[in-house]
């Protein structure tokens, strides 16, 4: 069963889920919590059934909509960057340079990929990450996307500073909202194996129960 799971990629065998939402007439923060509060409860009642410590891990995470990056007071060409906070996210990187402790020149401290900062010549924040961490299967956080001439990529930040990002400054947009559920397959037995995929299918129908009304 563990080699058969070994050789998929680590988005067949974890959990991505997401919604869009919107800020105009809306506390995200309380909506976060409602949310955020329901879904792990059905994840926790759904999969401990099959064995409770097979959900090895539940992060929340969220982006903002795709917004121009301004250096010096001049754009810079071909680049937009997402506000993204994923749960967990500090602990999974390492700074190269600089800190993520909040800067005392701006607002927001965040990090950005090794490639971005690379590509476009930042040069504080920089990160990297663990391949084989399924923290990072795809769409991974620090993806990149776009055309060869455009890139779109993600800065992460913190919780509440990508809350007031969206609140203050792109109040309109749809940002999103989603999950990570991170599996232990060591954990699970072969004989629970159609169990467990009766509770995956299950786990969707709750979710979607759950998530019904709320996307921008």
């Amino acid at each position: 069963m563990v080699q058969r799971l070994d050789s998929q990629s680590l988005e067949m065998v974890n959990i991505n889920t997401r919604i869009g939402l919107s800020s105009v007439d809306t506390n995200l923060d309380d909506v976060w919590g409602a949310l955020d509060s329901s879904v792990r409860e059905s994840a926790q009642a759904t999969f401990n059934a099959v064995n409770p410590t097979w959900l090895n891990e539940i992060d929340i995470w969220s982006e903002s909509s795709p917004m121009f990056v301004v250096r010096n007071g001049s754009d810079i060409p071909d680049l937009k960057l997402r506000m993204a906070y994923y749960e967990n996210w500090e602990s999974r990187v390492q700074v190269l340079e600089g800190e993520i402790a909040p800067s005392r020149n701006a607002d927001i401290s965040g990090a950005v990929s090794l490639e971005v900062a690379n590509r476009f010549d930042l040069a504080i924040g920089d990160s990297i990450t663990l391949d084989d961490d399924p923290f990072w299967m795809s769409p991974s956080p620090l993806r990149l996307d776009g055309s060869q001439n455009s890139t779109e990529a993600n800065i992460l930040v913190a919780r509440d500073d990508l809350l007031n990002v969206i609140r203050d400054y792109t109040p309109q947009a749809s940002s999103a909202l989603g999950w990570r559920f991170l599996f232990d397959h060591d954990a699970l037995a072969f004989g629970r194996i159609p169990q467990a995929v009766g509770q995956v299918n299950s786990f969707e129908n709750e979710l979607s129960s759950i998530l019904v009304g709320q996307v921008a």
